[in-house]
């Protein structure tokens, strides 16, 4: 379910209605406040709920959390401003309200009696002052790149958030370097939620067993290979646990996550805890693929994969073929079949067009040589690249291969030094339900994750009118151009979005899962009452 914006202008400042909430209120702290829905007492059960992840890689501190394994387990840690529900609606957590003029400078109220784990409130200076150390250069943290747009951040030595003061004990004030329409979505991310004192103090003692915000704490144990999360006590958000306690075993992979069902170890296993969007990388640099040439055969690739039977190869998810170059349920994200006829749609399976403009790129510069796929092994990506390349090479008549890397860390390393000489897939993990989440750092100009170097100033332009759109309304516009001009060029071809398969056991209570992939451990045998 997409979430709509409530403008109103004049002399009131900006207003941003998010599921209910009403979170941007008018200029006076007073004038027409819709406060956030009061958050329940958390219901309680007995019993514990066992089930298997693939193990963590990093420490469970929100600005160090990048990979889908930790945040399967850290987003049920922490808590944010706003949440996102199961279906992509946000609403305010922590916020009693937000509110902008400009969309470039915001002021924040955090709502009372909130507190972490240890007691301690949470109040504006938890948030900034958690901000200023996830953003610091000198700290390395891998999630640092979303407070980007906050006056002050910067890769340099040195650098600091200078974007961020405290107005009152519950109330601090943010200064983009831009307006951003979507500052309020972003703000769902799991890198900024606060931090108790202690975890400034000694961040390294606090990621031993992570006692933050959120739904469930860390309990200390041995390091015996498994997590054991408690119910927060303190906790009074809009996610109450439902179970007293849940052991997170460590399973790698749908072989492993299976045999821990069939052993009866656990309940449930999610071999890939994470909803992305897969594409398939074709750099203009590489020969042939530049100018009105490499457009042509960039599009006639995207003809002749036939999106349908390659998905289904895959195991370890559930794979729907890709619509658009966002994903489902984005906000201002529309599929192509919307924007386009359906004779230009790049995402069709036609492999006799996919010859036709095959041919003409050929009549423009003949081709030579062997189109190579790389992907890596261990993310089960072996199966569908080979039938991807065979599909390729049928179509169109050519030499085609998979290149069948080990790991993830090995086809990263050439495409991060842009040293690779072939097309490759890309996984993009959703952070929050705009399609700004995926078109602005993928494919603008220096973009963060724009691993093709695509460089395109009408999409730049498109992107700064979304980032600056003063409604729905004008975002959306923003965001179909954009799109209409990613269906021209293919920097990169979108193939399918992987959402994660749930193995459960006979009578196993239902792991719900979050809109980016995340288990929802929070509703694990929560009542049917509607919550999300």
């Amino acid at each position: 379910m997409a979430v709509h914006h409530g403008i109103r202008r004049g002399a009131a400042a900006l207003a941003l209605a998010l599921s209910g909430a009403l979170l941007l209120s008018s200029c006076s702290p007073d004038a027409g406040l819709v406060p956030a829905a009061a958050h329940p007492e958390p219901p309680r059960v007995s019993g514990e709920y066992a089930l298997a992840l693939p193990a963590p890689t990093a420490a469970l501190l929100p600005a160090d959390v990048v990979a889908p394994s930790d945040r399967a387990i850290a987003e049920n840690l922490y808590a944010q401003l706003v949440t996102v529900d199961t279906e992509g609606a946000v609403s305010a957590d922590l916020a009693e309200w937000i509110r902008s003029e400009d969309r470039q400078t915001y002021e924040i109220r955090v709502a009372r009696d909130h507190k972490f784990a240890d007691g301690e409130a949470i109040t504006a200076e938890s948030f900034v002052a958690a901000w200023r150390e996830a953003a610091a250069e000198k700290n390395h943290h891998p999630a640092a790149y979303v407070f980007a747009d906050i006056r002050g951040f910067g890769f340099e030595p040195g650098s600091e958030l200078t974007g961020l003061t405290v107005l009152d004990e519950y109330t601090f004030r943010v200064e983009l370097t831009r307006p951003v329409f979507d500052f309020v979505y972003r703000l769902s991310q799991l890198a900024f939620s606060p931090l108790p004192s202690e975890a400034l103090k000694d961040p390294a003692a606090f990621a031993r067993a992570p006692r933050g915000n959120g739904p469930f704490i860390v309990e200390p144990t041995p390091d015996s290979g498994a997590l054991t999360l408690l119910a927060n006590e303190n906790y009074r958000g809009p996610r109450p646990p439902a179970q007293k306690r849940i052991i997170v075993d460590v399973a790698e992979g749908p072989e492993a996550a299976l045999a821990a069902i069939e052993a009866g170890t656990v309940s449930a296993a999610i071999p890939v805890p994470d909803r992305s969007l897969e594409t398939l990388v074709i750099p203009r640099r590489l020969e042939h693929f530049d100018g009105e040439e490499g457009r042509l055969r960039r599009a006639a690739i995207s003809l002749a994969l036939d999106r349908e039977a390659l998905s289904a190869q895959i195991e370890d998810s559930i794979a729907t073929p890709a619509t658009s170059f966002t994903v489902p349920g984005s906000v201002a994200g529309n599929p192509l079949a919307d924007l386009l006829p359906e004779a230009e749609n790049p995402l069709r399976h036609d492999p006799e067009r996919a010859a036709a403009l095959w041919r003409e790129a050929d009549a423009l510069n003949p081709w030579s040589g062997t189109l190579t796929l790389a992907v890596n092994r261990d993310g089960g990506h072996a199966g569908w690249g080979t039938a991807a390349a065979a599909q390729i090479g049928q179509a169109l008549g050519i030499n085609a291969e998979a290149q069948v890397l080990d790991n993830f860390l090995g086809l990263r390393a050439g495409i991060n030094d842009r040293s690779r000489p072939s097309a490759f897939r890309v996984g993009w993990g959703v952070d929050y339900p705009a399609a700004a989440d995926v078109l602005d750092a993928q494919y603008s100009t220096g973009g963060p994750s724009n691993d093709g170097n695509y460089s395109e100033p009408a999409l730049d332009e498109a992107l700064r009118e979304l980032g600056q759109a003063p409604d729905l309304g004008a975002a959306t516009a923003a965001a179909d151009r954009a799109q209409k001009i990613l269906a021209r060029d293919l920097p990169a071809v979108p193939l399918w979005v992987r959402a994660p398969h749930v193995l459960l056991a006979p009578g196993a209570a239902e792991v719900p899962v979050g809109w980016n992939g995340t288990p929802r451990l929070d509703l694990i045998g929560a009542p049917a009452t509607g919550a999300k």
